[in-house]
Order: C-alpha cells, then structure tokens, then sequence
C-alpha cells in the first residue's frame, strides 16, 4: 500500500513519497485492518494453544472449523480489499474457496 501511494507522487523526492504515503488514509487504514488482523491471529493461536494443552491425548481436535464459518471474514477483507482499491473486482467467497474444495472433493465440509 505505501509503494501504491508512494507511486502516485513520482515527481517529488523519494522522502516526500514516503510523508505522502503515512498521511494517506488509505495506509492508515490498511495499517489499522492489519493490527486488528495480527491481534485477532494471536488471539486465535493463544485460544488453540490453551485448547491443545487441555486435550486429552488421543482424544480429536475441536478447534477445527468449516467453510462456513470462514465466509463472513472472507466477505469482510474482500469488501476491504476493493473499498481501498487493492483488488480490481469484488470476489466470491465460493470463488475463494473452490480450490480449497476441490482439493477435498468427497471430504464433508461443515
């Protein structure tokens, strides 16, 4: 996103490119999606890790999720993703996730 910005302000110096690129609200808002998207990564893996140190030995992993509850996020950062003009056109979440199903054809996905 900065080097995006950072383009779109050739003629000046590359310093000024960059004070352009940290005031640009576009890079603050994708510095802000990527905070809440490593705080919610952490969170997740400190949760797994607590629910794998309670689990008996031998006994199955219920952590594990299906697509469905994948959908919303996915919708979420593609939303994101086109609002700040990342992507070029709005994706599918089952375009997302066909390859994905593809690979686990005649596996039961929740």
């Amino acid at each position: 996103m900065k080097a995006m910005v950072m383009s779109e302000h050739l003629a000046e110096p590359v310093n000024a490119q960059e004070r352009f690129a940290y005031a640009d609200m576009r890079y603050k808002n994708h510095l802000e999606g990527l905070k809440v998207a490593i705080y919610e990564d952490e969170k997740f893996s400190n949760l797994r890790a607590a629910a794998e140190a309670k689990r008996p030995a031998g006994s199955p992993d219920v952590t594990l999720f299906g697509t469905d509850t994948l959908r919303a996020p996915l919708r979420f950062l593609v939303e994101e993703c086109r609002r700040q003009q990342l992507i070029k056109r709005s994706l599918d979440v089952d375009e997302i996730l066909a390859p994905a199903a593809a690979l686990l054809e005649g596996v039961a996905i929740p």
